[in-house]
Protein backbone atom coordinates (compact mmCIF):
# COMPACT_ATOMS: atom_id res chain seq x y z
CA UNK A 1 0.00 0.00 0.00
CA UNK A 2 3.03 2.58 0.60
CA UNK A 3 4.33 1.90 -2.80
CA UNK A 4 1.02 2.91 -4.48
CA UNK A 5 0.94 5.97 -2.47
CA UNK A 6 4.00 7.44 -2.70
CA UNK A 7 4.27 6.33 -7.11
CA UNK A 8 2.33 9.91 -8.16
CA UNK A 9 5.54 11.17 -6.29
CA UNK A 10 8.08 9.09 -7.63
CA UNK A 11 6.99 9.68 -11.02
CA UNK A 12 7.54 13.07 -10.79
CA UNK A 13 11.37 12.61 -8.99
CA UNK A 14 12.00 10.55 -12.13
CA UNK A 15 10.79 13.15 -15.03
CA UNK A 16 12.26 16.06 -13.15
CA UNK A 17 15.98 13.85 -13.37
CA UNK A 18 15.25 13.53 -17.12
CA UNK A 19 15.03 17.30 -17.39
CA UNK A 20 18.12 18.07 -19.82
CA UNK A 21 20.43 21.05 -19.50
CA UNK A 22 18.69 23.04 -22.35
CA UNK A 23 14.84 22.36 -20.77
CA UNK A 24 16.31 23.65 -17.72
CA UNK A 25 15.48 27.42 -16.38
CA UNK A 26 17.72 29.77 -16.81
CA UNK A 27 19.71 30.54 -13.84
CA UNK A 28 18.23 33.72 -11.54
CA UNK A 29 20.99 36.38 -10.30
CA UNK A 30 22.14 35.57 -6.48
CA UNK A 31 24.57 37.05 -4.14
CA UNK A 32 28.18 38.82 -5.67
CA UNK A 33 27.06 38.54 -9.47
CA UNK A 34 24.11 40.05 -8.88
CA UNK A 35 25.61 43.06 -7.05
CA UNK A 36 28.49 43.32 -9.85
CA UNK A 37 25.44 43.54 -12.71
CA UNK A 38 23.51 45.68 -10.25
CA UNK A 39 26.64 48.23 -10.34
CA UNK A 40 27.02 48.05 -14.12
CA UNK A 41 23.25 48.40 -15.06
CA UNK A 42 21.29 50.01 -12.61
CA UNK A 43 24.40 51.88 -11.84
CA UNK A 44 24.29 53.43 -14.84
CA UNK A 45 20.72 54.38 -15.02
CA UNK A 46 21.13 55.76 -11.72
CA UNK A 47 23.72 58.33 -13.59
CA UNK A 48 21.98 58.89 -16.63
CA UNK A 49 18.82 59.97 -14.24
CA UNK A 50 21.27 61.90 -11.94
CA UNK A 51 22.78 63.62 -14.70
CA UNK A 52 19.32 64.79 -16.38
CA UNK A 53 18.15 66.63 -12.68
CA UNK A 54 21.68 68.25 -12.15
CA UNK A 55 21.55 69.16 -15.59
CA UNK A 56 18.16 70.44 -15.00
CA UNK A 57 18.99 71.85 -11.54
CA UNK A 58 22.17 73.87 -13.02
CA UNK A 59 20.24 75.34 -15.58
CA UNK A 60 17.31 76.90 -13.86
CA UNK A 61 19.80 78.37 -11.03
CA UNK A 62 21.87 80.00 -14.01
CA UNK A 63 18.85 81.01 -15.78
CA UNK A 64 16.75 82.42 -12.45
CA UNK A 65 13.42 80.82 -14.47
CA UNK A 66 10.14 81.59 -12.80
CA UNK A 67 8.72 79.57 -9.97
CA UNK A 68 5.92 77.62 -12.63
CA UNK A 69 8.93 76.71 -15.10
CA UNK A 70 11.40 75.83 -12.20
CA UNK A 71 8.44 73.11 -11.16
CA UNK A 72 7.37 72.16 -14.53
CA UNK A 73 11.09 71.48 -15.75
CA UNK A 74 11.82 69.85 -12.16
CA UNK A 75 8.61 67.71 -12.76
CA UNK A 76 10.06 66.29 -16.51
CA UNK A 77 13.32 65.80 -15.23
CA UNK A 78 11.81 63.38 -12.82
CA UNK A 79 10.18 61.89 -15.45
CA UNK A 80 13.22 61.23 -17.68
CA UNK A 81 15.21 60.28 -15.15
CA UNK A 82 12.45 57.90 -13.33
CA UNK A 83 12.24 55.93 -16.99
CA UNK A 84 16.15 56.10 -17.17
CA UNK A 85 16.90 54.96 -13.32
CA UNK A 86 13.60 51.78 -13.64
CA UNK A 87 15.21 50.66 -16.91
CA UNK A 88 18.19 50.61 -15.55
CA UNK A 89 17.32 48.42 -12.12
CA UNK A 90 14.32 46.87 -14.46
CA UNK A 91 17.62 45.08 -16.80
CA UNK A 92 19.15 43.40 -13.82
CA UNK A 93 15.61 42.70 -11.68
CA UNK A 94 14.15 40.52 -15.14
CA UNK A 95 16.94 37.91 -14.34
CA UNK A 96 17.10 38.28 -10.48
CA UNK A 97 12.89 37.98 -10.32
CA UNK A 98 11.88 36.59 -13.70
CA UNK A 99 7.85 37.17 -12.42
CA UNK A 100 8.32 40.85 -12.02
CA UNK A 101 6.91 42.85 -15.00
CA UNK A 102 9.71 45.14 -16.22
CA UNK A 103 7.23 47.74 -18.01
CA UNK A 104 5.68 48.26 -14.77
CA UNK A 105 8.99 49.01 -12.60
CA UNK A 106 9.99 51.32 -15.24
CA UNK A 107 6.66 53.16 -15.28
CA UNK A 108 6.54 53.41 -11.24
CA UNK A 109 9.86 54.35 -10.93
CA UNK A 110 8.89 57.16 -13.61
CA UNK A 111 6.22 58.43 -11.85
CA UNK A 112 7.45 57.93 -8.07
CA UNK A 113 10.36 60.00 -9.06
CA UNK A 114 8.32 62.87 -10.99
CA UNK A 115 6.44 63.47 -7.72
CA UNK A 116 9.54 63.74 -5.92
CA UNK A 117 10.80 65.97 -8.04
CA UNK A 118 7.92 68.53 -7.86
CA UNK A 119 7.63 68.42 -4.20
CA UNK A 120 11.17 69.09 -3.97
CA UNK A 121 10.94 72.15 -6.24
CA UNK A 122 8.49 73.67 -4.87
CA UNK A 123 10.67 75.41 -2.15
CA UNK A 124 13.43 76.08 -4.48
CA UNK A 125 11.51 77.78 -7.04
CA UNK A 126 11.13 81.05 -5.68
CA UNK A 127 14.74 81.21 -4.71
CA UNK A 128 15.85 80.40 -7.57
CA UNK A 129 13.91 82.87 -9.89
CA UNK A 130 15.16 85.73 -7.35
CA UNK A 131 18.61 84.51 -7.69
CA UNK A 132 19.30 84.20 -3.15
CA UNK A 133 21.50 82.19 -1.56
CA UNK A 134 20.03 79.51 0.53
CA UNK A 135 16.20 79.00 1.72
CA UNK A 136 14.31 81.04 4.56
CA UNK A 137 12.82 79.33 7.75
CA UNK A 138 9.95 78.10 5.58
CA UNK A 139 11.50 77.27 2.60
CA UNK A 140 14.13 74.88 4.68
CA UNK A 141 11.45 73.12 6.73
CA UNK A 142 9.61 72.62 3.64
CA UNK A 143 12.80 71.36 1.62
CA UNK A 144 13.79 68.80 4.37
CA UNK A 145 10.55 67.23 4.43
CA UNK A 146 10.63 66.96 0.62
CA UNK A 147 14.14 65.45 0.84
CA UNK A 148 11.98 62.85 3.20
CA UNK A 149 9.10 62.41 0.71
CA UNK A 150 11.62 61.81 -2.25
CA UNK A 151 12.94 58.00 -0.79
CA UNK A 152 9.13 57.33 0.09
CA UNK A 153 7.41 58.23 -3.00
CA UNK A 154 10.02 56.17 -5.38
CA UNK A 155 10.56 53.38 -2.67
CA UNK A 156 6.90 53.09 -2.44
CA UNK A 157 5.65 53.53 -5.91
CA UNK A 158 8.60 50.23 -6.97
CA UNK A 159 7.31 48.77 -4.34
CA UNK A 160 3.63 48.43 -5.50
CA UNK A 161 5.47 46.29 -8.10
CA UNK A 162 8.08 44.08 -6.05
CA UNK A 163 5.58 43.34 -3.31
CA UNK A 164 3.93 40.89 -5.92
CA UNK A 165 7.30 38.91 -6.32
CA UNK A 166 9.47 38.91 -3.11
CA UNK A 167 7.80 38.48 0.42
CA UNK A 168 10.16 41.13 2.04
CA UNK A 169 9.16 43.60 -0.17
CA UNK A 170 8.65 46.47 2.59
CA UNK A 171 11.91 46.23 3.36
CA UNK A 172 12.79 48.17 -0.33
CA UNK A 173 11.17 51.03 1.22
CA UNK A 174 13.61 51.51 4.27
CA UNK A 175 17.04 50.61 1.80
CA UNK A 176 15.59 53.60 -1.01
CA UNK A 177 15.63 55.52 2.12
CA UNK A 178 19.28 54.84 3.24
CA UNK A 179 20.23 54.99 -0.41
CA UNK A 180 18.98 58.15 -1.07
CA UNK A 181 19.86 60.09 2.41
CA UNK A 182 23.59 59.47 0.33
CA UNK A 183 22.74 60.46 -2.73
CA UNK A 184 20.87 63.07 -1.60
CA UNK A 185 23.49 64.71 0.24
CA UNK A 186 25.79 64.84 -2.16
CA UNK A 187 23.29 66.82 -4.61
CA UNK A 188 21.97 69.11 -1.89
CA UNK A 189 25.58 70.54 -1.29
CA UNK A 190 26.06 70.89 -5.33
CA UNK A 191 22.80 72.29 -5.84
CA UNK A 192 23.55 74.91 -2.60
CA UNK A 193 27.06 75.24 -4.37
CA UNK A 194 25.03 76.54 -7.67
CA UNK A 195 22.66 78.50 -6.23
CA UNK A 196 23.10 82.20 -6.88
CA UNK A 197 26.56 81.47 -8.06
CA UNK A 198 28.35 83.20 -10.92
CA UNK A 199 30.74 80.17 -11.93
CA UNK A 200 29.36 80.07 -15.66
CA UNK A 201 27.43 77.07 -17.29
CA UNK A 202 30.87 74.81 -17.93
CA UNK A 203 31.85 75.29 -14.68
CA UNK A 204 27.97 74.36 -13.36
CA UNK A 205 27.28 71.48 -15.55
CA UNK A 206 30.77 70.22 -14.72
CA UNK A 207 29.99 69.96 -10.72
CA UNK A 208 26.70 68.87 -11.64
CA UNK A 209 27.76 65.80 -13.86
CA UNK A 210 30.56 65.32 -10.81
CA UNK A 211 28.01 64.89 -8.19
CA UNK A 212 25.75 62.78 -10.36
CA UNK A 213 28.33 60.49 -10.95
CA UNK A 214 29.13 60.26 -6.90
CA UNK A 215 25.03 60.35 -5.88
CA UNK A 216 24.62 57.30 -8.11
CA UNK A 217 27.51 55.64 -6.85
CA UNK A 218 25.56 56.18 -3.33
CA UNK A 219 22.40 55.10 -4.36
CA UNK A 220 23.76 52.17 -6.41
CA UNK A 221 25.99 50.41 -3.80
CA UNK A 222 23.53 50.96 -1.00
CA UNK A 223 20.12 49.90 -3.40
CA UNK A 224 22.23 46.18 -4.60
CA UNK A 225 23.83 45.53 -1.28
CA UNK A 226 20.06 45.79 0.14
CA UNK A 227 18.68 43.87 -2.97
CA UNK A 228 20.78 41.21 -2.13
CA UNK A 229 20.30 40.94 1.27
CA UNK A 230 16.83 40.78 0.42
CA UNK A 231 16.79 38.19 -2.03
CA UNK A 232 18.79 35.64 0.09
CA UNK A 233 16.29 36.32 3.22
CA UNK A 234 13.66 35.51 0.72
CA UNK A 235 15.26 32.06 -0.32
CA UNK A 236 15.77 30.99 2.45
CA UNK A 237 12.25 31.72 3.62
CA UNK A 238 10.87 29.88 0.51
CA UNK A 239 13.28 27.21 0.98
CA UNK A 240 11.97 26.63 4.45
CA UNK A 241 8.14 26.82 3.40
CA UNK A 242 9.53 23.81 0.73
CA UNK A 243 11.30 21.77 3.49
CA UNK A 244 8.26 21.82 5.47
CA UNK A 245 5.68 21.42 3.10
CA UNK A 246 7.59 17.75 2.11
CA UNK A 247 7.95 17.41 5.73
CA UNK A 248 4.14 18.01 6.29
CA UNK A 249 3.03 15.72 3.25
CA UNK A 250 5.55 13.01 4.14
CA UNK A 251 4.01 12.71 7.28
CA UNK A 252 0.44 13.13 6.40
CA UNK A 253 1.35 9.86 3.67
CA UNK A 254 2.46 7.86 6.37
CA UNK A 255 -0.39 8.54 8.64
CA UNK A 256 -2.50 7.66 5.48
CA UNK A 257 -0.65 4.24 4.60
CA UNK A 258 -0.27 3.81 8.35
CA UNK A 259 -3.92 3.78 8.83
CA UNK A 260 -4.81 1.92 5.75
CA UNK A 261 -2.60 -0.92 7.32
CA UNK A 262 -4.10 -0.77 10.89
CA UNK A 263 -7.54 -0.87 9.33
CA UNK A 264 -6.84 -3.99 7.08
CA UNK A 265 -5.09 -5.73 10.13
CA UNK A 266 -8.70 -5.00 11.88
CA UNK A 267 -10.34 -6.45 8.86
CA UNK A 268 -7.98 -9.72 8.97
CA UNK A 269 -8.75 -10.18 12.73
CA UNK A 270 -12.51 -9.63 12.49
CA UNK A 271 -12.47 -12.34 9.29
CA UNK A 272 -10.29 -14.77 11.66
CA UNK A 273 -12.22 -14.33 14.42
CA UNK A 274 -15.83 -15.02 12.62
CA UNK A 275 -13.43 -18.18 11.29
CA UNK A 276 -13.29 -16.80 7.48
Amino acid sequence: MVSQVSTPFQELLEEAEAVGPEEAAPPVLRGPDLVRTWDRFAGVGALAGFAIVSAAVALLAIDRAAPGYTVLAMALAGAAGGVCLGAGQAFVLRRALPMLGAAGWVRTTALGATLALVIVALPLAEGLADGRRGLDGAETAAFAVACVALPLLIGGAQWLELREALSRSPAWIAINVVAWAVGLAVMIAVALTLWGSDLGLAISILLAGAASLAAAAGVTVVTGLGLSAMLRADDRDRERQREDYVAETTWLLRTVAEAKKRARRERLRSLARRGL
